[in-house]
């Protein structure tokens, strides 16, 4: 898969957007942590989907902070797999 190449864009676009609270920012965060999990680095994705988190929360975006936590569970969970 490509995996590799999703990580490499999103991790372009979160240093394009910084700390702005964007949907450009929110969507590479998500993504992030998620090709992080398919690509097994978990430790990985839980800290950057840890780092979505608390930007939903700085934020009050309840939605994102909700599908973020559930995704960090995801990669928590694998990696306790793994």
């Amino acid at each position: 898969m490509q995996y590799g190449r999703c990580i490499d864009f999103c991790e372009k676009a979160i240093d394009l957007e910084g700390d702005n609270y964007t949907p450009t920012l929110i969507k590479a965060y998500f993504l992030l942590g998620k090709a992080l999990i398919e690509h097994t680095e978990y430790t990985k994705a839980a800290e950057k989907l840890e780092k979505l988190v608390q930007l939903a929360t700085d934020n009050s975006d309840e939605e994102v902070k909700a599908e973020a936590t559930n995704e960090l569970n995801r990669a928590k969970a694998k990696k306790k797999q793994y």
